[in-house]
């Protein structure tokens, strides 16, 4: 069963009805739209009960008029760490993101075909609307370490994203409170100490995939701190047709007709949107 649906915003009352004690508290975060105006959106759910957290989510289409939502496809999320404290009408719960853990990346084709990046063995899943699946040959990827240069771009790369989102819910003699925390810019301490890292980065960059006018998935790889952007390409049939470099730091946020935009930043931070040819591969 759904639970409620949250907005985002500092802190969130719920109404007595909104949350009962072994309900999941659901997020569901808008990522993808069709060419019938059908909105494709994450549903992340967990926490709230004794149970672990789950390590996938739903890929939910909600049609234009409305109706029945759908779910279409599941795909791997980042590692989280949980944390309680408190009784059982006076707790605490904080889920926090583990930085640098393996996340599936997606994206949504016109035609509602639904592009997974898979983290763990590296291809590409095509889901088509009638729920057939077409799935790319594996990728070869060399294995990298994760140094203090790594940690210390990862929170940089968060700082300009926002600082992540941090959820907490509260309940208070059986009332109970959501906030959303986002961190703050480069400016503030980057306390690499206070999270747990793994041993290695995952081969891709998790969250939303983008596609190209030609129907083209472009992955963004993990790289070495410092080293050029890399997006690997993917056409319908899962194949890898080639690979494009990019300044470092630099990441793809859309593209036009025969035009790919890509935003920037310079050594005081500021942010700047580049358009380039699409490349021919």
């Amino acid at each position: 069963a759904m639970g409620p649906t949250l907005q985002f915003g500092p802190t969130l009352p719920l109404a007595p009805g909104d949350f009962q004690p072994g309900q999941p508290l659901v997020l569901r975060i808008p990522q993808g739209v069709d060419m019938d105006g059908g909105l494709y959106f994450r549903s992340m759910s967990g926490g709230m009960t004794e149970g672990e957290l789950p390590d996938s989510a739903e890929i939910i289409r909600l049609a234009r008029d409305g109706g029945a939502q759908q779910m279409v496809a599941r795909f791997k999320v980042q590692d989280r760490k949980l944390t309680r404290s408190g009784a059982a009408a006076d707790n605490r719960v904080n889920i926090e993101a583990i930085p640098l853990s393996p996340e599936d990346a997606w994206g949504v084709v016109s035609d509602g075909t639904i592009a997974i990046a898979r983290a763990a063995a590296y291809h590409l899943d095509w889901i088509a609307p009638d729920g057939s699946v077409t799935r790319g040959p594996a990728v070869d990827v060399e294995p990298l370490t994760i140094g203090t240069a790594e940690k210390e771009e990862y929170l940089t790369d968060l700082a300009r994203a926002g600082g992540g989102i941090n959820v907490q819910v509260t309940v208070v003699d059986g009332q109970p409170s959501m906030s959303f925390q986002r961190g703050g810019g480069t400016s503030q301490p980057r306390e690499i100490d206070r999270y747990v890292w793994p041993d290695r980065m995952p081969a891709i960059y998790g969250g939303r995939l983008p596609i190209d006018g030609k129907d083209r998935a472009w992955v963004r790889r993990h790289v070495k701190a410092g080293r050029p952007s890399l997006y690997d390409v993917f056409d319908r049939g899962g194949e890898r047709v080639g690979s494009v470099t990019l300044d470092a730091g630099d990441r793809v946020v859309g593209f036009g007709n025969d035009a790919v935009y890509v935003v920037r930043y310079d050594d005081m931070d500021l942010s700047y949107l580049e358009r380039y040819a699409l490349p021919v591969l």
